[in-house]
């Protein structure tokens, strides 16, 4: 199946700039493109945060005038978590790995996993 290399709607700098460069790179299946979008997107939410958090104060306010933390930067931090999951679950080889090596890596990870799961 080919990747449709129409970008997504919506897409601000950071997301369009990921997805023109993995969708022209990487040959994706449909429940994989769905994924490269949440990661494009999720890369556009984060540079929104970390706009608002340049000129934040790490600690503001609460609603009963109590010292804590500014929320900003929790939701930086889950953002982050976020954008790591998918771009894991998208499997992507790091520069200059190619199909071959990222095989061997897995398999034997798997052969490892099955030998401590197995006590050998």
């Amino acid at each position: 199946m080919e990747t449709p290399t129409i970008t997504p709607d919506g897409l601000r700098t950071a997301g369009t700039a990921f997805w023109t460069d993995v969708v022209g790179t990487y040959t994706f299946r449909a429940d994989e493109l769905r994924i490269v979008e949440a990661t494009a997107r999720t890369l556009d939410d984060l540079a929104i945060l970390e706009a608002a958090a340049v000129d934040a104060k790490p600690v503001v306010d609460g609603h009963a005038g109590q010292p804590r933390p500014n929320p900003v930067f929790g939701e930086i931090r889950a953002t982050r978590l976020l954008l790591s999951k998918l771009v894991t679950q998208l499997g992507l080889p790091d520069e200059g790995e190619t199909v071959e090596t990222i095989k061997k890596a897995r398999s034997g990870q798997a052969r490892r996993a099955a030998r401590v799961r197995w006590g050998a």
